[in-house]
């Protein structure tokens, strides 16, 4: 596989994980109150779920991409997202430019996911949960997250549903 099959995949895994009840607005929590990098999570998961186990060097790569996207691209963009969101109660006329800022932040999501692709050493094994777990577990201890580490196996085993 290659990088282009892989963000391609990774973002049809992403919008369908996403999706599934529950899972945005856990997802949305780790982001605003532990700095967790959503593409990162994501990432993680499928990775793991085809067959590609996340280095600790590896995990330095994708979260210095990681960092540098969101930092300049992505956060800026959810920012005025944000904002827009919170003025739209005093002018309403500003729904048609929220829209367009998120399909712009969504865009740019999709951009970062390949840029991370980039960083992937493609040497699949056999995938799977336990794979998956796996992945996720590195990057929360890598955040001092480590008492985050049960979320990574509840998202692995939904994984399996979501057509990890």
């Amino acid at each position: 596989m290659d990088a282009d099959t892989f963000a391609g995949g990774l973002w049809e895994f992403s919008l369908d994980f996403y999706a599934r009840p529950g899972i945005s607005q856990r997802l949305i929590g780790l982001q605003d109150e532990h700095g967790v990098e959503v593409n990162l999570v994501l990432l993680c998961l499928y990775a793991g779920r085809r067959g590609y186990a996340l280095s600790q060097a590896d995990m330095s790569a994708l979260r210095a991409m990681a960092a540098l996207w969101s930092h300049e691209v992505v956060g800026p963009l959810r920012s005025a997202r944000r904002a827009l969101k919170r003025m739209m109660t005093v002018d309403s006329r500003l729904v048609a430019l929220r829209q367009k800022t998120l399909a712009l932040e969504l865009e740019a999501e999709r951009e970062m996911q390949r840029a991370l692709a980039g960083v992937i050493p493609f040497e699949p094994g056999a995938g799977g949960e336990a794979l998956a777990r796996g992945n996720l577990a590195i990057y929360l201890t890598d955040l001092g997250l480590a008492d985050a580490i049960p979320l990574a196996g509840e998202f692995a085993a939904k994984t399996a549903v979501a057509g990890g």
